[in-house]
């Protein structure tokens, strides 16, 4: 039971608004990978200073180089990045993490960098404090932003995050649409009794390419509904396998659920639904609309 302020199991209770009460949204990490903004360069590019970490006194870093985007071809899908150092003799190992902005599933780790004049690692010259390291992108890595740590272990044995970098990463796949289908949905739902719906959607470039699935809810007056939690007027859905809170039976099957309940103060009347899925690049799926009775 909902009665005007957003429910979840932490006890949280910001505002929200009165006449539709949600539980708070494990999705609201898919909100990045909505509205980040691509930075569509394909040069390499200097890392600004603030995404260094600040002076050690064991070493500095100077610069980072790295790519702000990557495209997959079948020649090259090498990511290929460099630093520059000081106090380089006091340094064990450099190496980095890439992992997907939006959900945070770690996609490479471990990358080493090395400072020896290997063409491998694509290090010019031994010894100059410049370390060098690359990491084939795979055809299957999911499109999307890519967040690229950088650790460095002193010979001391002491290790910490030195620079951090955001990538867009293109898989070069033929870019296909979501689908969405199959709207399960009671045609009248009453006040202060829980309900569950659920849409499915599928994607050609595969389910990880699906960033995700909402629904825009409007009053009988027409007026859209915001979600108090995120301030957007939409509310994701959820496919993680959570029965007790979403309602979801199993996760990761491509139907996402959404559970709630009406207050008793909300205003009686016709209310729409409006569904809708979209992809890491951006293309959205066809809309379903429906009309339930609110009573």
């Amino acid at each position: 039971m909902f009665s005007g302020k957003f429910s979840t199991q932490n006890n949280i209770s910001p505002p929200i608004e009165e006449e539709f009460i949600i539980k708070f949204k494990a999705a609201m990490k898919l909100i990045t990978a909505f509205f980040i903004t691509l930075l569509l360069f394909t040069a390499c590019d200097s890392i600004d200073d603030e995404t260094l970490q600040p002076e050690s006194s064991a070493y500095r870093i100077k610069w980072v180089f790295a790519p702000d985007t990557l495209y997959f071809t079948e020649d090259d899908s090498t990511f290929a990045a460099t630093l520059e150092v000081d106090n380089g003799e006091l340094i064990s190992k450099i190496w980095f993490d890439a992992t997907l902005v939006d959900d945070g599933e770690n996609i490479l780790s471990g990358i080493e960098m090395s400072d020896d004049g290997s063409e491998e690692n694509g290090d010019r010259t031994a010894g100059d404090n410049i370390f060098s390291g690359n990491a084939d992108f795979s055809r299957e890595f999911p499109v999307g932003d890519y967040e690229i740590t950088w650790r460095i272990e002193t010979i001391s044995g002491q290790s910490s995050l030195a620079a951090s970098h955001t990538m867009f990463y293109d898989n070069g796949k033929d870019n296909i649409a979501p689908v969405i289908s199959n709207l399960v949905m009671q045609d009248i739902i009453y006040t202060d009794s829980t309900f569950v719906f659920s849409v499915d959607a599928s994607d050609e470039n595969g389910y990880e390419d699906i960033a995700g699935v909402w629904f825009e809810l409007y009053r009988p007056n027409g007026t859209v509904v915001t979600d108090g939690r995120t301030g957007l007027p939409y509310f994701f859905m959820d496919d993680n396998g959570n029965m007790d809170v979403y309602g979801d039976e199993t996760a990761g099957d491509g139907t996402f659920t959404f559970k709630n309940s009406f207050a008793s103060t909300a205003v009686s009347g016709e209310w729409r639904f409006e569904f809708q899925a979209q992809d890491r690049r951006k293309f959205k799926s066809n809309k379903i609309i429906k009309n339930v009775t609110v009573q």
